[in-house]
């Protein structure tokens, strides 16, 4: 296996609020190679179809992709940790033309989240978004293309969520696949939608934070010290009176049940 020695540099980042910062490098297969392998043999990684791959083959695969015109793959960082690989391709130069009227400002793009090890809020939202921003910060890409699997549910949710809008179904050699297209305004029409509906949550939670259990137990005493008011004042009930305490005439009411008494 040759070792590549050469250290990548960042291409991108892209901060989120209450999150950190995501980090796009090129692929390195002398450091990423083993990780790749990793993550691509792993059963939750079954539309990649890589399953059964050994180290080299890995290697070997990710070499030729490199080396293809119009091809770029890349590693996402996030606290120092690899947390995904991204694969982007010029679509005028692959297969996926074959399909549909490609236009020269059309990219595709395949993204392979790492295993889950900790659960973290929105983190495949926020890699998948910020692939997207990486996009459409290049001044020459106006449309991302996607070709997932029909059966592949969770990345579908995904895409729509985005923004991507789904045309038709396609036969590749391997799968069936659904053909998706997300402009630059579909992607941040999509973000503005998200931001607006997490805004409207968090008004309407401003007008429940006051209902605690405290709260409400003390509502309660007040609505049935309004009641027994008010059924006395009709003579439904008849307090008994005890006593005169600091100038306040004192009452007993006794209920049906012998241990509850106002």
């Amino acid at each position: 296996m040759d070792i590549n020695l050469t250290i990548s540099t960042p291409v991108f980042e892209n901060t989120i609020e209450d999150f950190g910062t995501i980090t796009l490098r090129e692929l390195d297969l002398s450091r990423d190679t083993s990780v790749l392998h990793n993550w691509v043999t792993q059963p939750y990684a079954k539309y990649w179809g890589m399953l059964e791959s050994s180290l080299d083959d890995v290697y070997t695969e990710y070499s030729k992709l490199v080396s293809k015109k119009d091809y770029e793959v890349f590693i996402g960082m996030y606290q120092n940790e690899p947390i995904f690989l991204m694969e982007k391709y010029k679509a005028s130069s692959d297969r996926i033309a074959e399909f549909y009227d490609v236009k020269d400002e059309d990219y595709g793009m395949h993204i392979l989240v790492a295993p889950v090890t900790q659960k973290i809020s929105n983190f495949t939202w926020n890699v998948f978004s910020s692939v997207l921003e990486y996009f459409f910060s290049q001044s020459n890409i106006e449309r991302v293309v996607v070709e997932p699997d029909v059966r592949n549910d969770k990345i579908h949710i995904l895409n729509k969520k985005a923004g991507f809008k789904y045309v038709k179904e396609i036969q590749l050699p391997e799968k069936k696949a659904g053909l998706a297209f997300c402009t630059k305004q579909d992607f941040f029409l999509a973000k503005e939608m998200l931001q607006k509906k997490a805004s409207s949550k968090q008004v309407d939670n401003k007008y429940v934070t006051h209902l605690t259990p405290e709260n409400f137990a003390k509502a309660n005493r007040a609505l049935v010290k309004k009641a027994i008011s008010e059924f006395s004042h009709e003579l439904v009930l008849q307090p008994s009176f005890i006593n005169n305490e600091s100038d306040k005439n004192i009452y007993q009411l006794i209920t049906d049940d012998k241990a509850i008494s106002y």
